[in-house]
């Protein structure tokens, strides 16, 4: 019987690993041309901003030779052993003669996207621009897929003085334009902002400039959200068995802490033994971990509400601990240049050691629960330019959307497809493209199949979105039986793509199905603080008591001596009366 027993195991574990390690799902390796790419801008502020991040966004999907410059700083130099030029055109501005004549002769593939284009000389000798026009829809031509937009869109009107092909148009109630056309090499773009549509529209057709097989699959995951030590195990193993019988890998973001506003308590996953039995079961049976955030909460408000790694009260990076004073400092408060530059330095630095904190605790928890984290997710994808930058030293991927600015955390964008956007340090970004479920929201399901549909448009579109498991199985079931029926999808393993999880003491390692984990973690430092408080609230009623009972000795002692007074007079008083 005990052998029969071996082989049953033995056969189910094989069936597992084939289950989520083959074809039904999909592993990833980004292996791209060396394409050297050079980025040109024109900026208002003359720096690289958000417009310009979101093109990385996109090209850093096909090679990882990026270099960006302003347009003011391009030297014939920059342009040796470059085969593909880029201009981005965010103002309108008279670009510097010595770019003209550099972009004038060079022979490469050149796109142009925005403003500027005619200064950009021969290779785009065939491109007219008369003024702007309003848009409402998007098409490409080639694939026949149209796109109509939540709100009107101006974009430069093009005509053509020479032969050239359209790839994609623009169109509205009475026109139909040109939004990318080509000539030979050189690509004109007719917008001069890369949000939602129109980077999908352009991340069709980068395939084609860059020469790329695009594969004909569509990576997909569906991620369980706000999972912490107060979560419901039952509902969580719910979830776990019904995507395991259904064969699909799938993640969970978990916080390590559940911190209570009003008592401030702290809930550690030491504290929920049956939600990291459940945890750990659905990491061996199809689930990913995914650190999503220390606390997820930064002041007061509730784990899983708050932000934690950008403070939204004064839209800035976390520059203070949240228990401080708000001091709001500009260049005025200070003598000079080089002082306030010394007092950025020093909010930068707390910055870093408060991320560089909460990763390492994060990692540590989880990791000494046996719950091994393989990929981030800021809270509410809130973080600085920096903080990914503190995250990449940790984590080799990122889940979900980013915050493309320093400045407001309500410029957040996703990518069509898998990338490895430079300001992410080389971390891989796994986009977030469909949205959630909401509470009480019936059609939120038939919105998110809606986004999967437009992922379509591109060939390796990625299909993701998120869950909460306190909402039951009810919606689940339906959103996982509608993505199921979208065609060639593959679901994203992401034990299954070569990634390394590092913090002080811990190595996490994963590769074709296996997580390999090097630690010499015993125990969690806050399980030594809350050892110390349990000592010092003992030796705390220790002293209580000892207090106590002193007092109580000290007037027993008191009425003792009173007695033995009153005693002694009402013996001389007898004696006296007695005389």
């Amino acid at each position: 019987m005990t052998s029969m027993k071996i082989m049953l195991t033995a056969v189910l574990a094989c069936l597992f690993l084939f289950t989520f390690s083959t074809d039904p799902t999909y592993a990833d390796t980004l292996e791209k041309p060396e394409a050297e790419v050079l980025v040109v801008y024109s900026t208002n502020e003359g720096k690289l901003n958000s417009k310009v991040r979101m093109l990385d966004v996109l090209l850093s999907h096909f090679t990882n030779n990026l270099t960006f410059k302003n347009a003011k700083n391009v030297r014939a130099s920059d342009l040796e052993d470059i085969q593909y030029l880029f201009y981005f055109g965010t103002v309108e501005t008279e670009l510097p003669q010595r770019f003209r004549n550099i972009s004038n002769s060079f022979e490469g593939t050149f796109v142009a996207i925005g403003a500027n284009v005619e200064q950009l000389g021969k290779p785009f000798s065939f491109v007219n621009i008369s003024t702007q026009v309003e848009i409402e829809q998007l098409l490409n031509v080639k694939k026949q897929k149209r796109v109509i937009l939540p709100d009107s869109n101006l974009i430069y009107e093009v005509t053509m003085t020479e032969p050239a092909a359209t790839i994609s148009e623009a169109l509205n109630d009475h026109n139909v334009y040109p939004l990318l056309v080509h000539r030979g090499s050189s690509y004109y773009f007719a917008h001069n902002r890369l949000n939602s549509s129109f980077a999908t529209f352009l991340g069709i057709s980068l395939h084609g400039i860059f020469h790329s097989s695009p594969d004909p699959v569509h990576p997909a995951y569906i991620r369980l959200e706000d999972v912490h030590p107060m979560a419901d195990p039952e509902k969580l193993m719910k979830i776990g068995h019904f995507l395991y019988q259904k064969h699909i890998p799938y993640m969970i973001a978990v916080i390590p802490v559940f911190k209570d506003p009003k008592t401030h308590r702290e809930y550690h996953f030491s504290d929920s033994p049956e939600v990291v039995k459940a945890l750990q079961y659905m990491q061996s049976h199809g689930g990913s971990i995914i650190m999503h955030g220390y606390t997820h909460q930064y002041r007061k408000s509730e784990t899983g509400e708050g932000f934690e790694f950008w403070d939204v009260k004064n839209n800035t990076p976390i520059f203070h601990a949240a228990d401080e004073k708000d001091v709001k400092l500009s260049q005025k408060d200070f003598p000079d240049k080089q002082s306030y530059k010394a007092y950025l330095e020093t909010l930068k630095k707390f910055e870093k050691k408060y991320i560089d904190k909460k990763l390492t605790k994060g990692i540590h928890e989880l990791t000494i629960e046996k719950l091994y984290p393989l990929a981030f997710e800021a809270p509410h994808y809130a973080m600085s330019l920096e903080g990914y930058k503190r995250v990449s030293n940790y984590f080799s991927t990122y889940v979900g959307q980013l915050q493309i600015s320093n400045e407001d955390w309500h410029n957040v964008r996703t990518s069509p497809y898998l990338t490895r956007p430079s300001f992410l340090n080389n971390m891989l970004l796994l986009p977030e493209t469909i949205g959630y479920v909401p509470d009480d929201d019936s059609q939120a399901v038939e919105r998110m199949i809606n986004k999967a549909n437009q992922q379509l448009i591109i060939q390796d579109g990625v299909i993701g979105g998120f869950y909460h498991p306190y909402l039951g199985m009810d919606p689940f079931r339906e959103l996982i039986r509608k993505m199921e029926q979208i065609p060639k999808i593959k679901w994203i393993n992401l034990k299954n793509i070569n990634k390394t999880v590092k913090a002080p003491g811990v190595t996490i390692q994963s590769d074709s199905g296996k997580i390999n984990v090097d630690s010499n973690l015993t125990f969690a430092p806050y399980k030594i603080n809350k050892f110390g408080e349990k000592i010092t609230g003992n030796i705390m009623w220790i002293l209580v008591g000892a207090s106590g009972a002193a007092v109580l000795l000290f007037i027993l002692n008191i009425l003792r001596i009173s007695r033995q007074t009153r005693k002694s007079l009402k013996t001389k008083e007898m004696k006296s009366y007695g005389g």
